[in-house]
């Protein structure tokens, strides 16, 4: 946050002065959380579904029937997949 040493706080929101922010509420986001200078890792909300992309792919959906869809491989140290399981 380079020099900005600015300190805002209210009832709903406290932000200090390394620029951390702190929620005592609900954060609503309209459409995506991305990595500043790095726009391409995002998660994105639609409806109903939220996506997790790296590198401007989506890596990772979750949808409103609890199913998650893998854009890649699967790697738990005992199993791999790269197809249908």
């Amino acid at each position: 946050m380079g020099t900005w040493k600015r300190v805002l706080t209210n009832n709903d929101m406290a932000i200090d002065s390394s620029g951390h922010v702190t929620f005592t509420g609900d954060l609503k986001i309209a459409h995506k959380v991305m990595h500043s200078g790095d726009e391409d890792n995002y998660h994105e909300f639609t409806t109903d579904v939220q996506n997790f992309a790296t590198s401007g792919t989506n890596a990772l959906s979750l949808d409103a029937n609890q199913n998650a869809t893998f854009g890649g491989t699967i790697n738990s140290g005992a199993i791999t997949s790269t197809g249908e399981v």
